[in-house]
């Protein structure tokens, strides 16, 4: 087992339907990563209740080391985290006053036994609208690598449909906006850390793709990576509907444009026209 952790944390930004889960198998199989197996929203659901509390106090860190552990997304987890140990690595910092407990410490120190559990030196998470938290992240963890995938709305939206996932149009182009806005300030603001990637160039060109994003990450660029083997929980393809007609679990493009003939003709309309500004920045073309 991995006892070393490498503080080059990795995270993985994104809206859902994206291809943020086809990235994370892809980089989660190199055999230094470990990426959590599943989308836990550490930023999205702990860091706001907690960013202004003393987790200097033990009673407080306690409190909020208890909801992750009680989080559906850990208990689910085959190797369980250690609480005892967990929290006993949190006293000892606490204890030698090394530096402040915050949030950004007890994700880390949470994710790192994860890691360790995997026997690999480095850790990351995959969690859909992290880069709302992007700023808070680089912060926390000022060497951390942050990938941003973006994918054509038209399918996000046909993607979010098909799972009968709740349908507010306006709502989900909103989102889309709002998210590639954030996509361009924060590669902007932090070229050395924040990558953005479309799903249709790496499911187009994977090994090139790959090799940037590897580049990116600091890993070694490994052909096996495109085989997803090795990311725990992975077991699917970035397509899982029949209406493509492909079960294969490898990289393709055959989901792009899948939009078509499954959302109306007034859907793809109104989306084009919320989103007209931001498509065409993306490199989207209208119908």
């Amino acid at each position: 087992m991995a006892e070393t952790i490498t503080e080059k944390p990795v995270f993985i930004a994104g809206l859902h339907r994206s291809g943020t889960s086809l990235v994370r198998a892809i980089v989660g199989s190199h055999p230094t990563l470990a990426m959590y197996p599943s989308d836990l929203p550490l930023w999205q659901e702990f860091y706001e209740p907690y960013k202004n509390q003393d987790l200097n106090d033990a009673t407080i860190r306690t409190q909020l080391v208890d909801a992750i552990l009680s989080h559906k997304k850990v208990q689910s987890l085959a190797t369980p985290i250690d609480r005892s140990r967990l929290l006993s690595d949190l006293d000892q910092i606490s204890i030698e006053g090394q530096a402040l407990i915050d949030c950004g410490v007890i994700f880390a120190h949470f994710l790192q036994q994860y890691a360790r559990l995997q026997g690999r030196s480095r850790w990351g998470l995959k969690s859909p609208f992290q880069e709302h938290y992007a700023e808070a992240m680089l912060q926390a963890y000022p060497t951390a690598k942050i990938l941003h995938i973006i994918r054509d709305p038209r399918d996000v939206l046909v993607s979010i449909k098909s799972r009968g996932w709740y349908w507010d149009l306006k709502k989900r182009c909103k989102e889309w906006r709002n998210s590639t806005r954030l996509a361009h300030h924060w590669q902007q603001t932090y070229p050395l850390s924040y990558q953005v990637i479309r799903y249709e160039d790496l499911v187009a060109q994977p090994a090139p793709i790959v090799r940037l994003i590897c580049a990116f990450l600091d890993l070694e660029y490994l052909p096996d990576l495109l085989l997803m083997q090795g990311q725990a929980g992975w077991s699917g393809s970035n397509s899982r509907f029949a209406d493509v007609g492909w079960h294969s679990k490898t990289i393709s493009p055959i989901a792009v444009g899948r939009y078509e003939g499954l959302l109306s003709k007034a859907e793809i309309e109104f989306c084009q026209s919320y989103l007209d500004k931001e498509m065409h920045q993306w490199g989207y073309k209208k119908e």
